[in-house]
């Protein structure tokens, strides 16, 4: 009898723990979405950029130079998290207008992608799963591990993933309005056609 009794409470707490679990739309891309980084075009709601670039004014001597054609420049990440579930990651260069705040990216030179997955949790944090797939500079990282991350959603949104997603180590707020690149992401993505 208590042998009975003890299996019993096992498949109870195994049918609870399957029941709460919430499915998840991004855990199985839909069937003809996979495979689209650097093959689609981009919709702007897929794209998030770091919340906090540090800007760096140019030379005082440059500054003289260039009159109102003024410039910043920064380093940061883009993020596109496609509905399929696939992840692009880019560590690129930005350029911001002072007079305007209009941002850009900072030429199409010298960046890094990484590639994997992203999907919802059950409490509503999105997990993301990368690895490096191609820098521009030649350097040779594909030894490196794999990387899974968590982000909590700090303001939700309902045309997108997130408002903001934050982690101890950085945030990502939507590509914003004064963004005038989303052609340079594109092209930049393409080259993760390389990445086994």
């Amino acid at each position: 009898m208590r042998q009975l009794i003890l299996t019993f409470i096992v498949f109870v707490a195994l049918f609870t723990s399957i029941c709460q679990r919430t499915p998840n739309a991004n855990t199985q891309p839909p069937k003809g979405m996979i495979g689209m980084i650097g093959k689609s075009k981009l919709d702007p709601r897929w794209i998030y950029i770091s919340k906090y670039i540090p800007w760096q004014a140019p030379p005082k001597e440059v500054i003289e130079d260039m009159g109102s054609r003024l410039f910043y420049d920064g380093s940061g990440s883009v993020w596109v998290l496609y509905p399929s579930g696939e992840l692009a990651i880019l560590a690129c260069d930005f350029r911001k207008i002072p007079e305007t705040n209009q941002l850009s990216l900072n030429g199409v030179v010298t960046f890094s992608i990484f590639t994997g997955t992203w999907s919802r949790n059950t409490d509503g944090a999105i997990t993301m799963v990368s690895k490096f797939c191609f820098t521009s500079m030649g350097r040779d990282q594909s030894n490196e591990p794999t990387v899974e991350r968590r982000y909590i959603v700090g303001q939700q949104a309902s045309d997108r993933v997130a408002g903001l997603l934050t982690s101890s180590e950085e945030s990502m707020v939507p590509l914003p309005d004064n963004f005038r690149d989303v052609e340079g992401i594109e092209y930049m993505l393409r080259f993760a056609s390389r990445c086994g």
